[in-house]
């Protein structure tokens, strides 16, 4: 694993609409035909859906899968992500503007630091760094092993 080269990874931007559906699979193949989304980055093993980067046209859509009864801490079912170059120090800028955690700042294992917040006004809001590049390799393993630990 190599250092990430930039605390935001290539073809994001600062911002990305983030929607969480009730199934992955199907709200990406709709946004394909409904759009022309084709898939960036798809993190799924065949019992989870982890994750998927779309591009619609010159912008980013990033998926998750919840359902609403299992959803973490209420989340919405649209979410801003938030790449920035020091998310420990905007992570706790948000908290002391009046921001509710609804998720620590972690390392996680696909390469970003990120954490989850509330604002006053119901939007959440996920804050990360990208800090890693991994391979498709590493990425494959750390993968396993996360699913295999939440099993």
């Amino acid at each position: 694993m190599a250092k990430a080269t930039s605390a935001i990874p290539a073809g994001f931007h600062t911002l990305t609409p983030y929607l969480m559906v009730s199934d992955g699979n199907a709200a990406v193949a709709f946004y394909q035909r409904a759009f022309g989304a084709t898939i960036h980055n798809l993190d799924a093993t065949p019992e989870k859906f982890l994750n998927a980067e779309l591009q619609i046209g010159t912008s980013k859509l990033m998926i998750g899968q919840h359902k609403v009864a299992e959803s973490p801490a209420g989340l919405p079912p649209v979410s801003i992500y938030v790449y920035v170059d020091d998310v420990d120090a905007v992570y706790a800028n948000a908290i002391a503007a009046g921001a509710t955690v609804i998720s620590a700042l972690t390392d996680q294992f696909y390469g970003n630091r990120e954490g989850g917040i509330r604002d006053p006004f119901g939007i959440t809001w996920w804050l990360a760094s990208h800090i890693e590049d991994l391979t498709s390799e590493e990425f494959a393993q750390r993968a396993a092993a996360f699913f295999s630990q939440a099993a």
